[in-house]
């Protein structure tokens, strides 16, 4: 009986030691009875009930537990944790409100497809400038239709696949669709494809495809500004406006360098082609503006999928009326446009459209919207150099416009990077957060940890040797034969 003793008063006292509150604290022995993986005992030999620990005629002893008295005990368990679960939920709650970090880190993969992305968003102006030559191409509107038309189906069938792979997709997608949605889609397709897409086709009969990628990257200007009127929060400041300044100085400089540079005097069509590259870039501002005010929490693929659907349903209509007409004879470029003009057409679809928002959402994944949105910087890069290496668009130009033409885009580019630096109460609001985050989650680390502690001395208490454990599970037994 001197292992009983010793067992009886080792409980004992560390019942003492906890307020005398035997379900304070719960023993893992109480809640899976004893771990013969932990203590080295044959499990064959001592394959048993869980055992719990009970107060009976003034002594504690361990008893085995029967479905008779299991739910009493839990009960009782239940009552017992109940501060301790609520003190922990709240910890739980208010580090789960506060933003959670992401590791969002750049990777070799995440650089290259920022780098294609760049590129792909980049060529779009290489090849429609093939697509609308006057002589071997499509016209604008049309151009625009058809490749709306072909990367109509080439999204349907991505969304198709992602929502086969993800049951939460399909859940999102379902809780999405209304007649709400449909109409904020062809509002999208409209100010995010159609209208911009048709303007810079339009504006590329005219003026070249290196100007075009430089006047198309000043959306971030125009966002600003409609962003102020539209979007709480989003106020103009003395370094914005500093930005503003810079950026559509640089856009002057591009368009005077352009007129300067010409042989020929520029013509109204140059002029208007200026013109109607900037409302592109202001159309798509629009866009930017209304997804973040109105399409906050549905899924992107929908989006984009979504809005070129309504912006092939739109194109096509308005491509009909205006560029085709009822006679058959206006359906002639059909016959004469080019391989060139229809491998454009292809590429615009399958790779500056599928291609670039597979890139984007892989992008918005790993790195984050915000150095996403730097890939607007490579744009001007890739049209620039793009169009004088294969339309030889420098051709015959003095070194001076050249230079200047670069010299255009960085000031855009650098007003860019100004208009898009946080506010100093940005920086505050975001410094408070981290810190409430970095707070809530440290209480509850030390609460996990305090719980982890007691229960480790339990264990050490009740599972110091292998002998103790054999004794317990011995005088057990002796305790059910007795009851």
């Amino acid at each position: 009986m001197e292992h009983l003793r010793d067992y009886q008063n080792t409980v004992s006292s560390w019942s003492c030691l906890c307020g005398n509150d035997r379900h304070k604290f719960k023993l893992e022995s109480v809640n899976h009875g004893v771990s013969t993986s932990q203590t080295g005992v044959d499990q064959a030999s001592h394959s048993r009930q869980p055992l719990r620990i009970m107060e009976k005629n003034g002594a504690t002893m361990p008893v085995q537990t029967t479905n008779e008295n299991e739910e009493a005990f839990a009960a009782d368990d239940y009552a017992a944790d109940a501060p301790t679960t609520a003190i922990e939920d709240d910890l739980k709650k208010e580090a789960e409100a506060a933003p959670k970090p992401q590791n969002l880190n750049w990777t070799l993969l995440s650089f290259l497809a920022f780098i294609t992305l760049g590129a792909l968003w980049g060529s779009a102006f290489l090849f429609i400038k093939v697509a609308v030559h006057p002589k071997t191409g499509f016209a604008p509107l049309t151009m625009v239709a058809l490749r709306m038309v072909m990367a109509t189906v080439l999204m349907w069938g991505y969304l198709g696949i992602n929502m086969a792979r993800s049951p939460e997709l399909r859940t999102r997608i379902n809780q999405n669709r209304s007649t709400k949605t449909i109409l904020k889609f062809f509002i999208m397709g409209f100010f995010n494809n159609a209208v911009p897409f048709a303007l810079v086709g339009i504006a590329e009969t005219s003026i070249n495809s290196g100007v075009t990628s430089i006047l198309d990257s000043t959306i971030p200007l125009f966002s600003i500004i409609f962003a102020h009127f539209f979007l709480k929060g989003e106020r103009i400041t003395a370094l914005k406006v500093f930005g503003l300044i810079v950026g559509f100085g640089g856009v002057v400089m591009v368009c005077l360098n352009q007129v300067y540079a010409s042989i020929e005097p520029p013509t109204i069509h140059d002029i208007i082609g200026y013109i109607i590259v900037s409302l592109a870039s202001a159309s798509y501002a629009v866009a930017s503006v209304f997804a973040r005010k109105y399409l906050q929490g549905v899924p992107g693929d929908f989006v984009s999928t979504g809005q070129i659907t309504s912006a092939a349903i739109m194109m096509v209509i308005v491509s009909l009326f205006w560029d085709l007409g009822l006679s058959g004879s206006n359906y002639k470029f059909f016959y004469h446009a080019s391989w060139q003009a229809w491998g454009s057409i292809v590429y615009l679809a399958a790779c500056s459209t599928l291609m670039a928002y597979l890139c984007y959402f892989y992008l918005i994944k790993t790195v984050g919207a915000v150095k996403q949105t730097m890939v607007g910087y490579l744009l001007p890069v890739f049209g620039v150099f793009e169009g004088a290496m294969f339309l030889h668009e420098w051709d015959g130009l003095a070194w001076y416009f050249i230079f200047l033409e670069i010299v255009g885009a960085i000031l855009i580019c650098a007003g860019i990077a100004v208009v898009s630096l946080p506010s100093v109460s940005d920086v505050r609001n975001l410094i408070g957060r981290s810190n409430r985050s970095r707070k809530g989650k440290a209480e509850l680390l030390d609460f996990e940890n305090e719980k982890q502690s007691l229960v480790g001395t339990q264990k050490t208490v009740n599972y110091s040797t292998t002998e103790q454990v054999e004794a317990n599970v011995y005088y057990a037994d002796v305790a059910d034969k007795k009851v």
